[in-house]
């Protein structure tokens, strides 16, 4: 016959903090977050909770830009602001229990922001007595996020937006 039943508790082990966060891939609209796992890791499966926002504080919960959830030790956001500063963190969770550990210090960042290059292909189209279509190329690089475009029209050949102009203006478009 059998034994008396005995009972037991399978473990679950709360994980640590995440430890050595850092930031990669860094262009104009996102970035890449990198950690390590703490010691103990946690038990059976961890989740990481993450959170990217414009203060140190920021957190899955509050004051995020972006954030997600992930049981690898990386993610990605393309959801930033170019040439802005931000701040990110992450925590861990069980599955077993749900218990959850601290999160990391913030580790800051700053996004990208590309120069545009000097516009090329200038012409002229559509011209008649009193108007005339002016059209260019984006340089490369096109530069980031928006990029505008100063025109002038003047009578001499070193007319510029500040100085010796008759007409002048700004867009965004490459006409």
């Amino acid at each position: 016959s059998y034994a008396s039943a005995i009972s037991f508790v399978t473990l679950c082990t709360t994980p640590a903090t995440p430890v050595i966060p850092s930031t990669t891939g860094i262009s104009n609209s996102g970035a890449t977050f990198n950690w390590t796992a703490g010691s103990p890791s946690g038990s059976p499966t961890v989740t990481y909770y993450w959170a990217v926002g414009l203060a140190a504080g920021v957190t899955y919960e509050a004051g995020y830009t972006d954030r997600g959830t992930t049981t690898s030790l990386s993610a990605t956001t393309a959801l930033l602001n170019a040439n802005t500063t931000y701040y990110w963190r992450v925590k861990a969770e069980t599955s077993c229990n749900t218990t959850v550990s601290s999160y990391t210090a913030a580790t800051s960042f700053t996004t990208a922001c590309t120069t545009p290059g000097t516009p090329i292909g200038l012409n002229t189209s559509g011209i008649t007595s009193t108007s005339a279509i002016l059209n260019w190329t984006a340089g490369t690089p096109v530069g980031t996020p928006t990029v505008n475009y100063y025109w002038a029209v003047g009578a001499a050949s070193n007319v510029t937006y500040d100085a010796n102009y008759s007409q002048r203006g700004t867009t965004t478009s490459l006409t």
